[in-house]
């Protein structure tokens, strides 16, 4: 599960693709909807807030792959079973706040928002929206 604030312009391509988002959220195919998405919006004076909480469906396999390449290693030592080994472990970078972000970053570009997108700290945003 990860949480990540971000911090934007208040323009209708933003708020159209949180609705998108939100809407596409609701679909139960793994096809079309990776994640389980939750969104808060909060409008400053003339920024726009995202607070998002986003769970991928597929459970965090990835320290399965670095367990089968630790036993291979210790079994039959450097062999080519690690490189897949590697690779699933590897893909753990799929369930993180920073690739999750970065790819909010594109879907907003793609969207035709040409603003700045900046990730907020959990302080900041408490510091800036409670007090």
């Amino acid at each position: 599960m990860s949480l990540y604030s971000i911090k934007t312009e208040n323009l209708l391509n933003v708020t159209n693709w949180v609705k998108e988002t939100k809407k596409r959220g609701q679909e139960n195919s793994i096809m079309k909807n990776p994640f389980y998405w939750k969104f808060k919006t909060i409008k400053t004076k003339k920024d726009l807030i995202i607070v998002i909480d986003a769970r991928p469906v597929l459970p965090n396999f990835s320290f399965m792959g670095w367990f089968c390449g630790a036993v291979f290693l210790i079994l039959w030592g450097v062999s080519a079973l690690l490189i897949p080994c590697i690779f699933v472990g590897c893909m753990g970078i799929f369930w993180t706040a920073d690739f999750l972000f970065f790819m909010t970053k594109r879907a907003l570009r793609k969207q035709g928002y040409k603003g700045p997108i900046k990730r907020i700290k959990h302080a900041d945003l408490i510091r800036e929206v409670i007090l």
